[in-house]
């Protein structure tokens, strides 16, 4: 793991339980893993809020991609203590691949 390159972005992302974290490989892609379930993060490709849900004490984000990734990302926020932060904030816990939802134009 490169800890440099995600050292900022580990800042946000909770600790629960011991895990919770990033990877990336010497080819410089990112295969992301929370608690055992992996995917491959695309740099760049997250763009507008689509849905935003509050589920007792979880927040859900799903933010539409671009074109070219076929699944949209959810980001699920949750009060957690962080890697280098022992205080308890609001952080991702987990991001995961969901269904695209169709992107409707601005008019």
């Amino acid at each position: 793991m490169n800890r440099g390159f995600f050292e900022e972005e580990n800042a946000f992302i909770a600790i629960k339980d011991g895990s919770g974290s990033y990877t990336r490989d010497s080819l410089g892609k990112c295969h992301c893993g929370f608690n055992g379930k992996g995917f491959e993060w695309i740099p760049n490709s997250v763009l507008d809020l689509k849905e935003f849900r509050i589920e007792k004490d979880k927040i859900r984000l799903t933010y539409q991609t671009v074109e070219e990734v076929k699944q949209d990302y959810q980001f699920v926020m949750s009060k957690a203590p962080g890697q280098y932060d022992s205080e308890e904030k609001w952080r991702v816990e987990e991001i995961t691949l969901v269904e695209k939802v169709p992107h409707k134009e601005k008019v």
